[in-house]
């Protein structure tokens, strides 16, 4: 069995990016509210509530300048707000009507009028009744070279605006990448969102959650290899990010992330280790060279386990040999102006588990084994 335990691509990703970036971003801080005395300056990690509604600047997503973390508005300039989803109304003390769409306005430093009228108040007062909901509309294009479908993620906001898009293969109910624009303004992002229950929508016919459940994923994996020893509290499937929730700047976009079009079935210690550090540095190394690119996160392949009789086994959560557990998961920037290299990222794999004694202690992540290097050229131009 091979999985992804290690990640790096030297251009791109350094720890020390992180470090550096935030350094920016703090003498920026300082810098840019100085300027926006006359403006308004919202800042990322503090002014926003959680229940915020959709921000829309100019007929685009609301995005903050460069890498600062900080929303600059001239004054009297114009933002529409919408809480999307059923019943959900936009919330304000002196708002009595039930709005779902409307537009606030700079006054200076957080405050902001409401519509035309008298109401003057901080930007973060202006909330939901809940998280606005996504949408995923009927979009009849393909990918993968016409052996999947793309789904838009997104949100409607008198038009459909969208945040990522998913390759969806619908006879093995897996997404085979999921692809979203990814700047420099990607950087500081809100803090304290909340993480919703992954949603189905109306692309399984399975019980999704109930496969990814530790009982259910332990009994399918015993099951296959007739052995009930993979699975336990440290190694166990978990739901993978495809693209990672803290990708996004606002607590909408973030929630939008848990839909299971945009996770695929993860070792726990691949999504909290290696894989959690490249979303970071490779989000900071971004923001630090100022690179516009479009992120494609994905899966290739079915792991394989050992059966009881030392034969290899293919992974799937579903009976039906459906939802594959992936060999591996890849990384790839792309730059539409040929800032960053338009290429696959380089995996670093062990062979695990040759053994049914190594099973328990050298399941993933284990330091053991010969790694080697593995290219993987993943070609988006067969979307249609």
């Amino acid at each position: 069995m091979r999985l992804l335990v290690v990640v790096t691509f030297a251009a791109l990703v350094t720890a020390a990016s992180t470090a550096q970036v935030m350094n920016e971003y703090l003498e920026r801080n300082v810098a840019v509210s100085a300027v926006l005395a006359n403006g308004c300056t919202i800042n990322i990690r503090r002014d926003l509530d959680q229940l915020q509604p959709v921000y829309i600047r100019n007929g685009r997503y609301l995005s903050p300048h460069e890498n600062s973390g900080l929303i600059r508005l001239n004054t009297n300039e114009q933002v529409t707000i919408a809480c999307t989803g059923y019943r959900n109304y936009i919330r304000h003390p002196q708002v009595a009507a039930n709005f779902r769409i409307g537009n606030i306005r700079c006054v200076s430093g957080v405050r902001v009028r409401w519509q035309n009228s008298q109401i003057v108040s901080d930007f973060k007062h202006f909330t939901c009744n809940v998280q606005p909901i996504p949408d995923t509309p009927n979009t009849p294009r393909s990918c993968w070279n016409n052996q999947a479908r793309r789904i838009n993620v997104g949100f409607t906001v008198q038009n459909f605006i969208e945040l990522y898009s998913s390759c969806f293969d619908d006879r093995n109910l897996i997404a085979l990448y999921v692809s979203y624009p990814q700047t420099r303004e990607n950087y500081i992002y809100q803090p304290g969102a909340g993480r919703p229950y992954f949603q189905p929508g109306t692309f399984f016919p399975v019980d999704i959650n109930r496969l990814y459940t530790y009982t259910t994923h332990k009994n399918t994996i015993a099951r296959i290899t007739g052995q009930n020893t993979y699975i336990n509290n440290v190694y166990n499937i978990t739901r993978g990010h495809l693209a990672a929730k803290t990708d996004f700047v606002f607590a909408t976009g973030q929630s939008s992330t848990f839909w299971y079009i945009n996770a695929a079935p993860q070792w726990s210690t691949i999504n909290s280790g290696n894989w959690e550090t490249l979303e970071k540095n490779l989000r900071a190394r971004i923001a630090n060279a100022g690179y516009n690119t479009m992120i494609y996160t994905g899966t290739l392949g079915v792991t394989t386990l050992r059966h009881i009789d030392n034969t290899p086994k293919r992974i799937y959560l579903d009976d039906s040999n459906r939802v594959p557990v992936p060999e591996y998961f890849y990384k790839k920037p792309a730059s539409h102006d040929d800032a960053v290299p338009s290429v696959a990222l380089f995996g670093v794999v062990e062979r695990i588990m040759e053994t049914q004694a190594d099973s328990r202690t050298n399941l993933v992540g284990s330091s053991r084994g010969t790694a080697t290097p593995q290219t993987f050229t993943i070609d988006p131009s067969g979307d249609h």
